[in-house]
C-alpha cells in the first residue's frame, strides 16, 4: 500500500481564485506529435461564486500536453461552455474536431445558477488542433444541444452531425426535445426528429441523461436514443420513431405505473452474439424513491433481465442524484460488472451509497456496499479503469472526508480499493475534490493507465501505481523566485565562508565562550521561536496544510507567503542590523557627541561643560538590567509605528479588521493585513532604529559622558552619560504613542471568531492560543527577542568601534585620555563588614 499527500504545485489551477468555473476534462487525441494522448479540458460556470466574480460570463476551452500538463492553447469563451462533443475532422488536419456548446447568460444569479437563456446557444465547432474556431455562432443552431454524434456520409463532404436540442422553451420551462441533423460541410439544416419527450426546468436539461448514443448493429453505426420512459434503436438512414429497428419504454411487469429514466450504460457483449448490450437505471416512486436496473440484449432489444434497487436511506423528495458505470474487466467472459452510486442528502448531510453488481445473460449478485456520509463536500466513487492486481477486474476510486484527531476541519482522502476483496492499494491526503475522473493514457511508464481528475477551478494528473502527481503546475511561479532567493544566499554564504573562514575560526572558542555568557538572550529567542513556530504549525494543522496546494493567487498561499517572508526578514535582517552598527555606530556616537557639545556652547556663560571618557576599568560585563533597558525604548517606538500603519493603512487597503469564523476570506485577509500592515513595518522599524540606538549603545560602553557645573550659583555638579540625555528626547513620546496605538489596533479587532464553541474545545485552545501568542503577544515577543540579540550580536564588536569613536574625538580634538572619578573613598570601596 502506498500512503502520500500531494505536493503543492500539481495540477493545472492557473485560473483558481480568478475566474469562477467548473472543469471537465476529455482524453484526446495526440495533437502535437509527442506519441502520447493529450487532454481537453472545457470550463463551466455553474455555481455562484462571488467572491471570485459574482457574473456567470466565464468559460473556455483548453488543451494540455498528456505528459507534462503544459498549455498547448487556449479559447476563452467570455460564457460558460455547458457541453462538448467530438465531431469529425473539420479543416483537413487527420484530426477529429470538437464541437462545444456555449450558454448565453444574461449576467445575473437565480438560486445559485446563472440564468442561461436557452434559444440564444453559441454553437460552434473548434480545432482541436489549435483551439481556433472553425465556424460561427450561427453556422448550425442556437438552440440548447443536450448531446451529440456524427457520422460520414455520401451524401455530405465531411458528415452529418445529430443533436438532441432542447425547443420551444415557454418561460425557460417545459423544453421538447428534437434530434436534429445538419451538414458538417455548410451547416444547414436537414432533417428534425421530434422526440415526443420534454423536459420541465433548466435545470434538468444539463442534468438529464437523455442522450443520442453511436451504437453498432449487424457490424453498422446506426442511433439509441434514451427518453425519460422509453429507449429506441434508430435506423441512422431513415430517423422514424414509428419504424425502429427496436424500442423498449420503461415498465415492470404488472405494474401500471410509468417508470423514468435515471442512467444508462452501453456494456459488453453477454450473450456472445458480438454486440454490447445495455443497462438502464430507473426511477418508478419519486415519493420513496425505488429503483429499477434492467440489462438488454443489444441485438435484439429484448430485456434480459432486471432486479429492484434502493438507497441505503430513505431520502425522501429531497434531491437524488443515480449515476451507473461499467467496470472494466475482461472481455468474452459473458459477465459484466456494474458501479452504482446514489448521491443525495440524509438528516442535513450529503450522503453516497455505493453499490457494485456483477450481470450475466439473465442473474445479478450483489458484491459491495458502502455508505459515505460528509457534512459539506458529496464523496467521491468511481472505477478506476485500471487491473492494479491482475484479477482482470479494475479497482475503484474513491474519495472521502476524514476528521483528523483535535482538527475541526476533514482532510479529502483519496484512496484505491479492490471490491473484490477490499483491499487497499493506495492511500493519499487530497486537498481538492474529484467532480470527474477520466482514465488516460500511461504517463510514468509503468504499464498502468493513470488518473485524470477534475473538479472546480483544478485540474490533477495522479499516478495509478504511485499515486503521486505526474503535472507540476506552469502556474506555480512563487517557488522559482523562492528557490532563487535560497541559491543566492546560499552562494553568499559560500562567499563569506571562504573569505572569513580562517577568521571565524581564531574566534571560534570566544564565540562559543560568548554564547554561554548570553543565557538570557538564548533563552528568550529559544522561547520565542519556539512559541511562534507552535502557533504558526498549530495554524496550519487546523486548515489542514497537508490537505491544501499552494497556487499563485490562493488567499493560504498568501498567509504562508507573507509569514515566512516576515519570519525570514526578523532574523535575516539581524545580520544587518549587526552591520549598520559596525557600520555606523561611531559616527552616530559622535553625533550625538557633537550636539551636546553645541547645547554646551549656548550655556557656556552658566556651566562649566566637558566631555570625558571614564575610565571603566575591568568593568567588561553588561548587566541583564541594562539590557533589558536598552529594549524597551525600540521596542516601543516600533510597536507604536507597527500600529499605526496597520490601524490607518489597513482600511484604505481593502484588509478586513474583523472576521465571523476561522479559516474565512475575511479571516484569511485580516492575516495577510496584520502581518503585511502591522508585523513587517515593525521590523524594518527595527533596521532603522539600529542607526539611532547604535550610537546610543555604544557611547555607554565607550565610557563617554559629560560634566556640567554652575560658575556662579550654587548647585551640584553632575556627570551623567550623553546615551541618558539623547533617549529622554523620545521616551517618553514612544511609550505613549506605543499604547495609544496598541489600544485602538485592539478595540477595532474583533477575535471572536477564533472561540466558536461549537467547533469544540480543541479549537477554543487553538484559538486563546493563537491569539495570544501570534497577536496580542507578537508585536512584544518579536520586537523583545530581535533588539536583545542584536545587541548581543553587536557585543562581538563593542571594543573595535570603541576605538573608532575614540579616534573620531581624537581627530576633532577631544581628549580620549580615561579619567577616574573623584575618589570618594581614597582607599577603595569599602566592603561589606566596613559598611556594617
Amino acid at each position: 500500500m502506498t500512503q502520500m499527500e500531494i505536493q503543492p504545485g500539481w495540477g493545472w489551477t492557473e485560473y483558481q481564485g480568478k475566474l469562477p468555473m467548473e472543469y471537465s476534462c476529455k482524453e484526446i487525441s495526440d495533437i502535437n506529435n509527442d506519441g502520447h494522448t493529450d487532454v481537453f479540458v472545457y470550463g463551466d460556470a455553474r455555481y455562484e461564486d462571488e467572491l471570485i466574480d459574482p457574473s456567470p460570463n466565464t468559460g473556455g476551452v483548453f488543451s494540455f500536453n498528456g505528459l507534462t500538463g503544459a498549455k498547448l492553447w487556449e479559447t476563452m469563451t467570455n460564457n460558460p461552455v455547458k457541453a462538448v462533443f467530438p465531431v469529425l475532422d473539420i479543416n483537413g488536419d487527420g484530426l477529429d474536431d470538437y464541437l462545444i456548446s456555449i450558454g448565453s447568460s444574461n449576467g445575473t444569479w437565480n438560486n445559485n445558477e446563472p440564468f442561461l437563456d436557452y434559444v440564444n446557444f453559441a454553437n460552434r465547432i473548434i480545432s482541436i488542433k489549435n483551439g481556433s474556431f472553425l465556424t460561427t455562432d450561427s453556422f448550425f443552431t442556437q438552440n440548447a444541444i443536450i448531446s451529440s454524434v456524427c457520422f460520414e456520409d455520401s451524401s455530405d463532404p465531411i458528415g452529418i452531425m445529430y443533436c438532441l436540442e432542447a425547443i420551444n422553451a415557454t418561460l425557460d420551462v417545459d423544453f421538447g426535445l428534437n434530434i436534429t441533423s445538419y451538414s458538417l460541410n455548410n451547416g444547414s439544416k436537414i432533417d428534425d426528429l421530434y422526440t415526443n419527450d420534454r423536459i420541465w426546468d433548466t435545470w434538468e436539461i444539463y442534468e438529464t441523461n437523455r442522450a443520442i448514443e453511436k451504437f453498432n448493429w449487424n457490424n453498422e453505426e446506426h442511433m439509441l436514443f434514451f427518453g425519460n420512459t422509453y429507449f429506441t434503436l434508430l435506423n441512422q438512414s431513415n430517423l422514424d420513431l414509428s419504424n425502429p429497428i427496436y424500442n423498449y419504454t420503461y415498465n415492470l411487469p404488472g405494474d401500471s405505473g410509468s417508470q423514468t429514466l435515471e442512467s444508462y450504460d452501453i456494456i459488453e457483449d453477454l450473450t456472445g452474439d458480438n454486440t454490447h448490450e445495455i443497462v438502464l437505471v430507473t426511477r418508478y416512486n419519486h415519493v420513496n424513491p425505488i429503483f429499477n436496473i434492467s440489462w438488454f440484449n443489444g441485438l435484439s432489444g429484448e430485456l434480459l433481465g432486471s432486479f429492484n434497487h434502493s438507497s441505503l436511506e430513505n431520502p425522501g423528495e429531497n434531491w437524488m442524484n443515480l449515476r451507473l458505470d461499467e467496470i472494466l474487466n475482461e472481455d468474452g467472459d459473458t459477465e459484466t460488472y456494474i458501479l452504482i452510486t446514489n448521491e443525495y442528502r440524509f438528516n442535513h448531510k450529503e450522503t453516497v451509497d455505493s453499490f457494485v453488481y456483477s450481470i450475466d445473460e439473465s442473474s445479478y449478485q450483489s458484491l459491495y456496499t458502502k455508505q459515505s456520509i460528509s457534512e459539506n463536500d458529496l464523496p467521491r466513487i468511481f472505477s478506476l479503469e485500471e487491473d492494479m492486481n491482475d484479477d482482470g477486474v479494475s479497482e475503484l476510486v474513491t474519495l472521502e472526508l476524514v476528521y483528523p484527531i483535535l482538527s475541526s476541519s476533514a482532510i479529502r482522502r483519496f484512496k484505491i480499493i479492490s471490491f473484490l476483496t477490499n483491499e487497499v492499494f493506495a492511500i493519499m491526503n487530497f486537498e481538492s475534490g474529484m467532480n470527474t475522473y477520466t482514465s488516460i493514457q500511461d504517463i510514468d511508464g509503468n504499464g498502468k493507465r493513470d488518473m485524470l481528475i477534475s473538479e472546480w477551478m483544478s485540474i490533477k494528473v495522479l499516478s495509478t501505481s504511485d499515486p503521486s502527481g505526474l503535472w507540476f503546475s506552469p502556474e506555480f511561479p512563487i517557488g522559482f523566485y523562492i528557490f532563487l532567493f535560497l541559491g543566492v544566499l546560499l552562494i553568499l554564504g559560500v562567499i563569506l565562508l571562504i573569505a572569513y573562514g580562517k577568521k571565524l575560526a581564531v574566534k571560534r572558542d570566544r564565540i562559543k565562550s560568548f554564547i554561554k555568557r548570553r543565557k538570557l538572550a538564548t533563552y528568550v529567542n529559544i522561547s520565542v521561536i519556539a512559541l511562534m513556530t507552535i502557533s504558526f504549525l498549530l495554524f496550519l494543522l487546523q486548515i489542514n496544510i497537508t490537505n491544501r496546494t499552494l497556487m499563485s493567487g490562493e488567499s493560504m498561499t498568501e498567509i504562508i507567503i507573507i509569514y515566512l517572508v516576515v519570519t525570514i526578514i526578523w532574523y535575516g535582517s539581524l545580520p544587518l542590523t549587526a552591520a549598520i552598527f559596525n557600520q555606523f555606530a561611531p559616527k552616530f556616537a559622535f553625533l550625538f557627541i557633537k550636539l551636546r557639545n553645541l547645547f554646551f556652547k549656548l550655556s557656556k556663560k552658566r556651566y562649566y561643560n566637558e566631555i570625558l571618557i571614564v575610565d571603566m576599568g575591568e568593568r567588561k560585563e553588561i548587566s541583564s538590567i541594562i539590557k533589558l533597558k536598552r529594549v524597551i525604548l525600540p521596542m516601543l517606538l516600533s510597536i507604536a509605528i507597527g500600529f499605526y500603519v496597520y490601524n490607518n493603512l489597513a482600511p484604505i487597503l481593502g484588509y478586513s479588521q474583523s472576521f465571523e469564523s476561522f479559516n474565512s476570506a475575511d479571516f484569511n485577509s485580516f492575516i495577510v493585513g496584520y502581518n503585511l500592515l502591522c508585523m513587517l513595518p515593525m521590523i524594518i522599524s527595527f533596521i532603522i532604529f539600529s542607526f539611532f540606538i547604535s550610537g546610543n549603545y555604544l557611547l555607554d560602553d565607550a565610557g563617554v559622558v559629560y560634566f556640567r557645573q554652575m560658575k556662579k550659583y550654587r548647585q551640584p555638579g553632575d556627570i551623567e552619560p550623553i546615551s541618558i540625555w539623547a533617549q529622554s528626547i523620545v521616551k517618553g513620546m514612544a511609550g505613549v504613542s506605543a499604547l495609544f496605538t496598541f489600544f485602538t489596533f485592539f478595540i477595532s479587532v474583533d477575535f471572536s471568531g477564533f472561540f466558536d464553541m461549537t467547533q469544540g474545545i480543541s479549537f477554543a485552545i487553538f484559538g486563546f492560543f493563537m491569539v495570544l501568542i501570534m497577536f496580542w503577544g507578537a508585536p512584544f515577543l518579536t520586537a523583545f527577542s530581535y533588539i536583545l540579540l542584536a545587541q548581543e550580536i553587536m557585543e562581538f564588536s563593542v571594543e573595535e568601534n570603541s576605538e573608532v569613536l575614540y579616534e573620531i574625538m581624537e581627530e576633532n580634538g577631544y581628549d580620549t585620555k580615561p579619567k577616574e572619578l573623584i575618589k570618594l573613598y581614597p582607599n577603595g570601596l569599602p566592603n561589606e563588614e566596613e559598611r556594617s
